[in-house]
Order: C-alpha cells, then sequence, then structure tokens
C-alpha cells in the first residue's frame, strides 16, 4: 500500500484500505476501483490523498533497485510524515539529501549499510531526511547541509564494521560508535565532523549518554540533531513487522526528555517539522468519531485538521463535518483506524 496525492491517481486504480464513515461504517472496501465519478467526490470532500494497493518503497526489493531509486523512492514516500506540503521545500529537501546519496564519497558506505542490514539502511534514510529538515529550518548553507547529511546517514557505519575499528583500552570502546569513528577519521574525503557525529549521536545534554558522557557544550550541533533523529526513528521504525511506539507516543516520550536529552531548538524544529498523523490518514476521534486528516496544523504535529464523512452507508449520501483539533481542545485523536 503507498499514499498518493488524490490529483496523481489514475482513475481505476485499486484502493488500498477501506474509508470509513463516522461510525465506522465502511463506505469504500479496500480494493474499490476508484472511478473518475468516486475520485470527484473525494475531491469534495476535502481528501487530498489515499491509499492506494500499490507497493511502497519498503516492500519493493532492495535487490531490483540501485541505491539511489530505492532512496529516492523511500523519500518521495516518507515526506507524508511530515508538516511542509510546500512542493518548493519538498523539492529543496529531496534534492539536498538525494545530492549527498548519490556523491562518489559516499556510495562505498552507503552500499554497506544496504548489503548488510535492509533495515539500517531504512533507518539511516529516515535520520537523514529528518536531520536535513531540521537543517534547512536552521538555514543551513548548503555546504553545511552536506555535511549534516552525510552525517547522519552514515551515523550508525559502525554497526556493519568489524571489530579491528574498535577502540581498545577505553569505555565502550566495543561499541558502533567508536567503529565508525574510527573508520571515518581516516577518509580523507569525508569531513571530520562526520567522524564526530558518528562518535557523539548517542550522546546528550546532560552528561548521561554515551560512550563518553559528554555535556551539551562538548556535543557538536549534528550531533545534536542527528540525536533527535535516531531516537524518534527507533522508536517508530518497524522491525519485524511492528514499532515500539506509535509516532504520537514516542513524540510525547521525546518530549518529556527534552531537557536532559535534547537541544531544545533542535526540538522545537522537530516539533515544526514532524507530522504525527499524515494528511489522508484514517483516525480515531476520543469521541469514537471516524475521520481522515484533512491538513497540518503547523507546529502542532497532535492536532491535525479532521473532516469527518456523517453517511447512512450510501456513497452518494455524504455530509462532511471539519474539526479544527486546534480549535476544539475537547477532541482529540486516539488511534489510526485499521
Amino acid at each position: 500500500m503507498k499514499y498518493v496525492n488524490i490529483e496523481e491517481v489514475i482513475p481505476g486504480t485499486a484502493l488500498g484500505k477501506e474509508i470509513f464513515s463516522m461510525d465506522g461504517q465502511v463506505l469504500l472496501s479496500k480494493g474499490a476501483s476508484l472511478t473518475e465519478n468516486r475520485l470527484m467526490r473525494l475531491r469534495k470532500f476535502g481528501i487530498e490523498a489515499l491509499p492506494l494497493d500499490m507497493p511502497s518503497s519498503d516492500e519493493e526489493s532492495f535487490t531490483s533497485n540501485t541505491i539511489e531509486h530505492y532512496a529516492r523512492s523511500f523519500l518521495d514516500e516518507s515526506l507524508r510524515f511530515f508538516q511542509n506540503e510546500n512542493t518548493t521545500w519538498q523539492d529543496h529537501v529531496i534534492d539536498t539529501i538525494t545530492k549527498v546519496i548519490e556523491a562518489a564519497k559516499t556510495q562505498e558506505m552507503l552500499s554497506y549499510l544496504r548489503n548488510e542490514d535492509d533495515s539500517l539502511y531504512a533507518h539511516s534514510l529516515m535520520v537523514g531526511l529528518i536531520s536535513t529538515m531540521i537543517g534547512i529550518r536552521q538555514g543551513y548553507s548548503d555546504q553545511k547541509l552536506e555535511v549534516l547529511v552525510t552525517a547522519a546517514l552514515l551515523h550508525d557505519i559502525g554497526k556493519v564494521l568489524p571489530d579491528s575499528y574498535n577502540e581498545q583500552q577505553v569505555p565502550l570502546g566495543f561499541d558502533h560508535t567508536w567503529r565508525g569513528y574510527n573508520y571515518l577519521k581516516e577518509k580523507e574525503e569525508i569531513d571530520h565532523v562526520v567522524a564526530l557525529v558518528a562518535l557523539t549521536h548517542h550522546e546528550n545534554i546532560s552528561a548521561t549518554g554515551y560512550p563518553r558522557k559528554l555535556d551539551e557544550t562538548s556535543i557538536h550541533a549534528y550531533a545534536q540533531i542527528v540525536a533527535i533523529a535516531n531516537v524518534f526513528d527507533r522508536l517508530t521504525h518497524r522491525r519485524n513487522g511492528k514499532a515500539l511506539m506509535k509516532p504520537a507516543d514516542a513524540f510525547e516520550f521525546m518530549l518529556a526528555f527534552t531537557t536532559k536529552r535534547f537541544n531544545l531548538l533542535f526540538m522545537n524544529e522537530f516539533v515544526h517539522c514532524i507530522a504525527l498523523y499524515p494528511t489522508g490518514s484514517q483516525v480515531i476521534l476520543s469521541n469514537g468519531n471516524h475521520g481522515i486528516v484533512a491538513s497540518q496544523n503547523f507546529g502542532l504535529p497532535q492536532r491535525p485538521i479532521v473532516r469527518v464523512l456523517h453517511s447512512s452507508g450510501n456513497f452518494k449520501d455524504i455530509a462532511v463535518e471539519t474539526i479544527d483539533l486546534a480549535m476544539n481542545h475537547t477532541i482529540f485523536i486516539t488511534d489510526f483506524a485499521s
């Protein structure tokens, strides 16, 4: 299944997931043909994205795609999990990270990640995407963004390196952070900051991280950005079919530890990037009604704008109610509709 902008849906395409009415009745079943008439009505309801019965990037075969092709597909699809729907801004994000992925100096190392562990490669791409967005919001120059994105993509390179890159006779010298640092610092074509990020992306501002328990003043800004992206994706990334936490739960968990673990400025930028309930998602509200996320409220990822479809069960006889959860504080989203 893959979410696609409704304007890009070809009539006759099969729906990848049911569309529910307010009370959970199925208005359109999975596999239903999206005729021109149905698409027209869905547009009138304010629905901007639809789940289609087609493979998503994580369901495609890695062996049948180049690194660049898979990465581009993965990144394009992942943009729906972020708030800014401006096409120019999205193109800037994708072009920035794609430029680094296609650079000869990172190709070999990205190949190590991809060939060793598909899940780790996907994680690295998502960390790269989130870090890119934070960097752009910080106003970083193209040169700074290139270093940040490279560091984000390669932060876990130590996980696929041999023990010969361990740091001898230091606490936690066997950890992937040290292996990544020792490997990357030898690469003359890679900025030294990239190696530092590999070493310090598990440090936190209260000096309780690892491997060296550094305080905030000793942790490079890029490592602090990558730390946020890394934790969020680790909590929400699906492994063996299941994530540790739902995105909203992971977000609340991270907010609770912000003053101890994360840089407040970069966390604020993250809050203005992430979409916990992507546009087009079907959700269940606290009043029991089902709805479809119509758009995002910038900076309030927990409280998007939702459209509820009131129907007697007939797809042709539907009334639409729009609920702005940023304005209506008595209703909130409890879960995604199954």
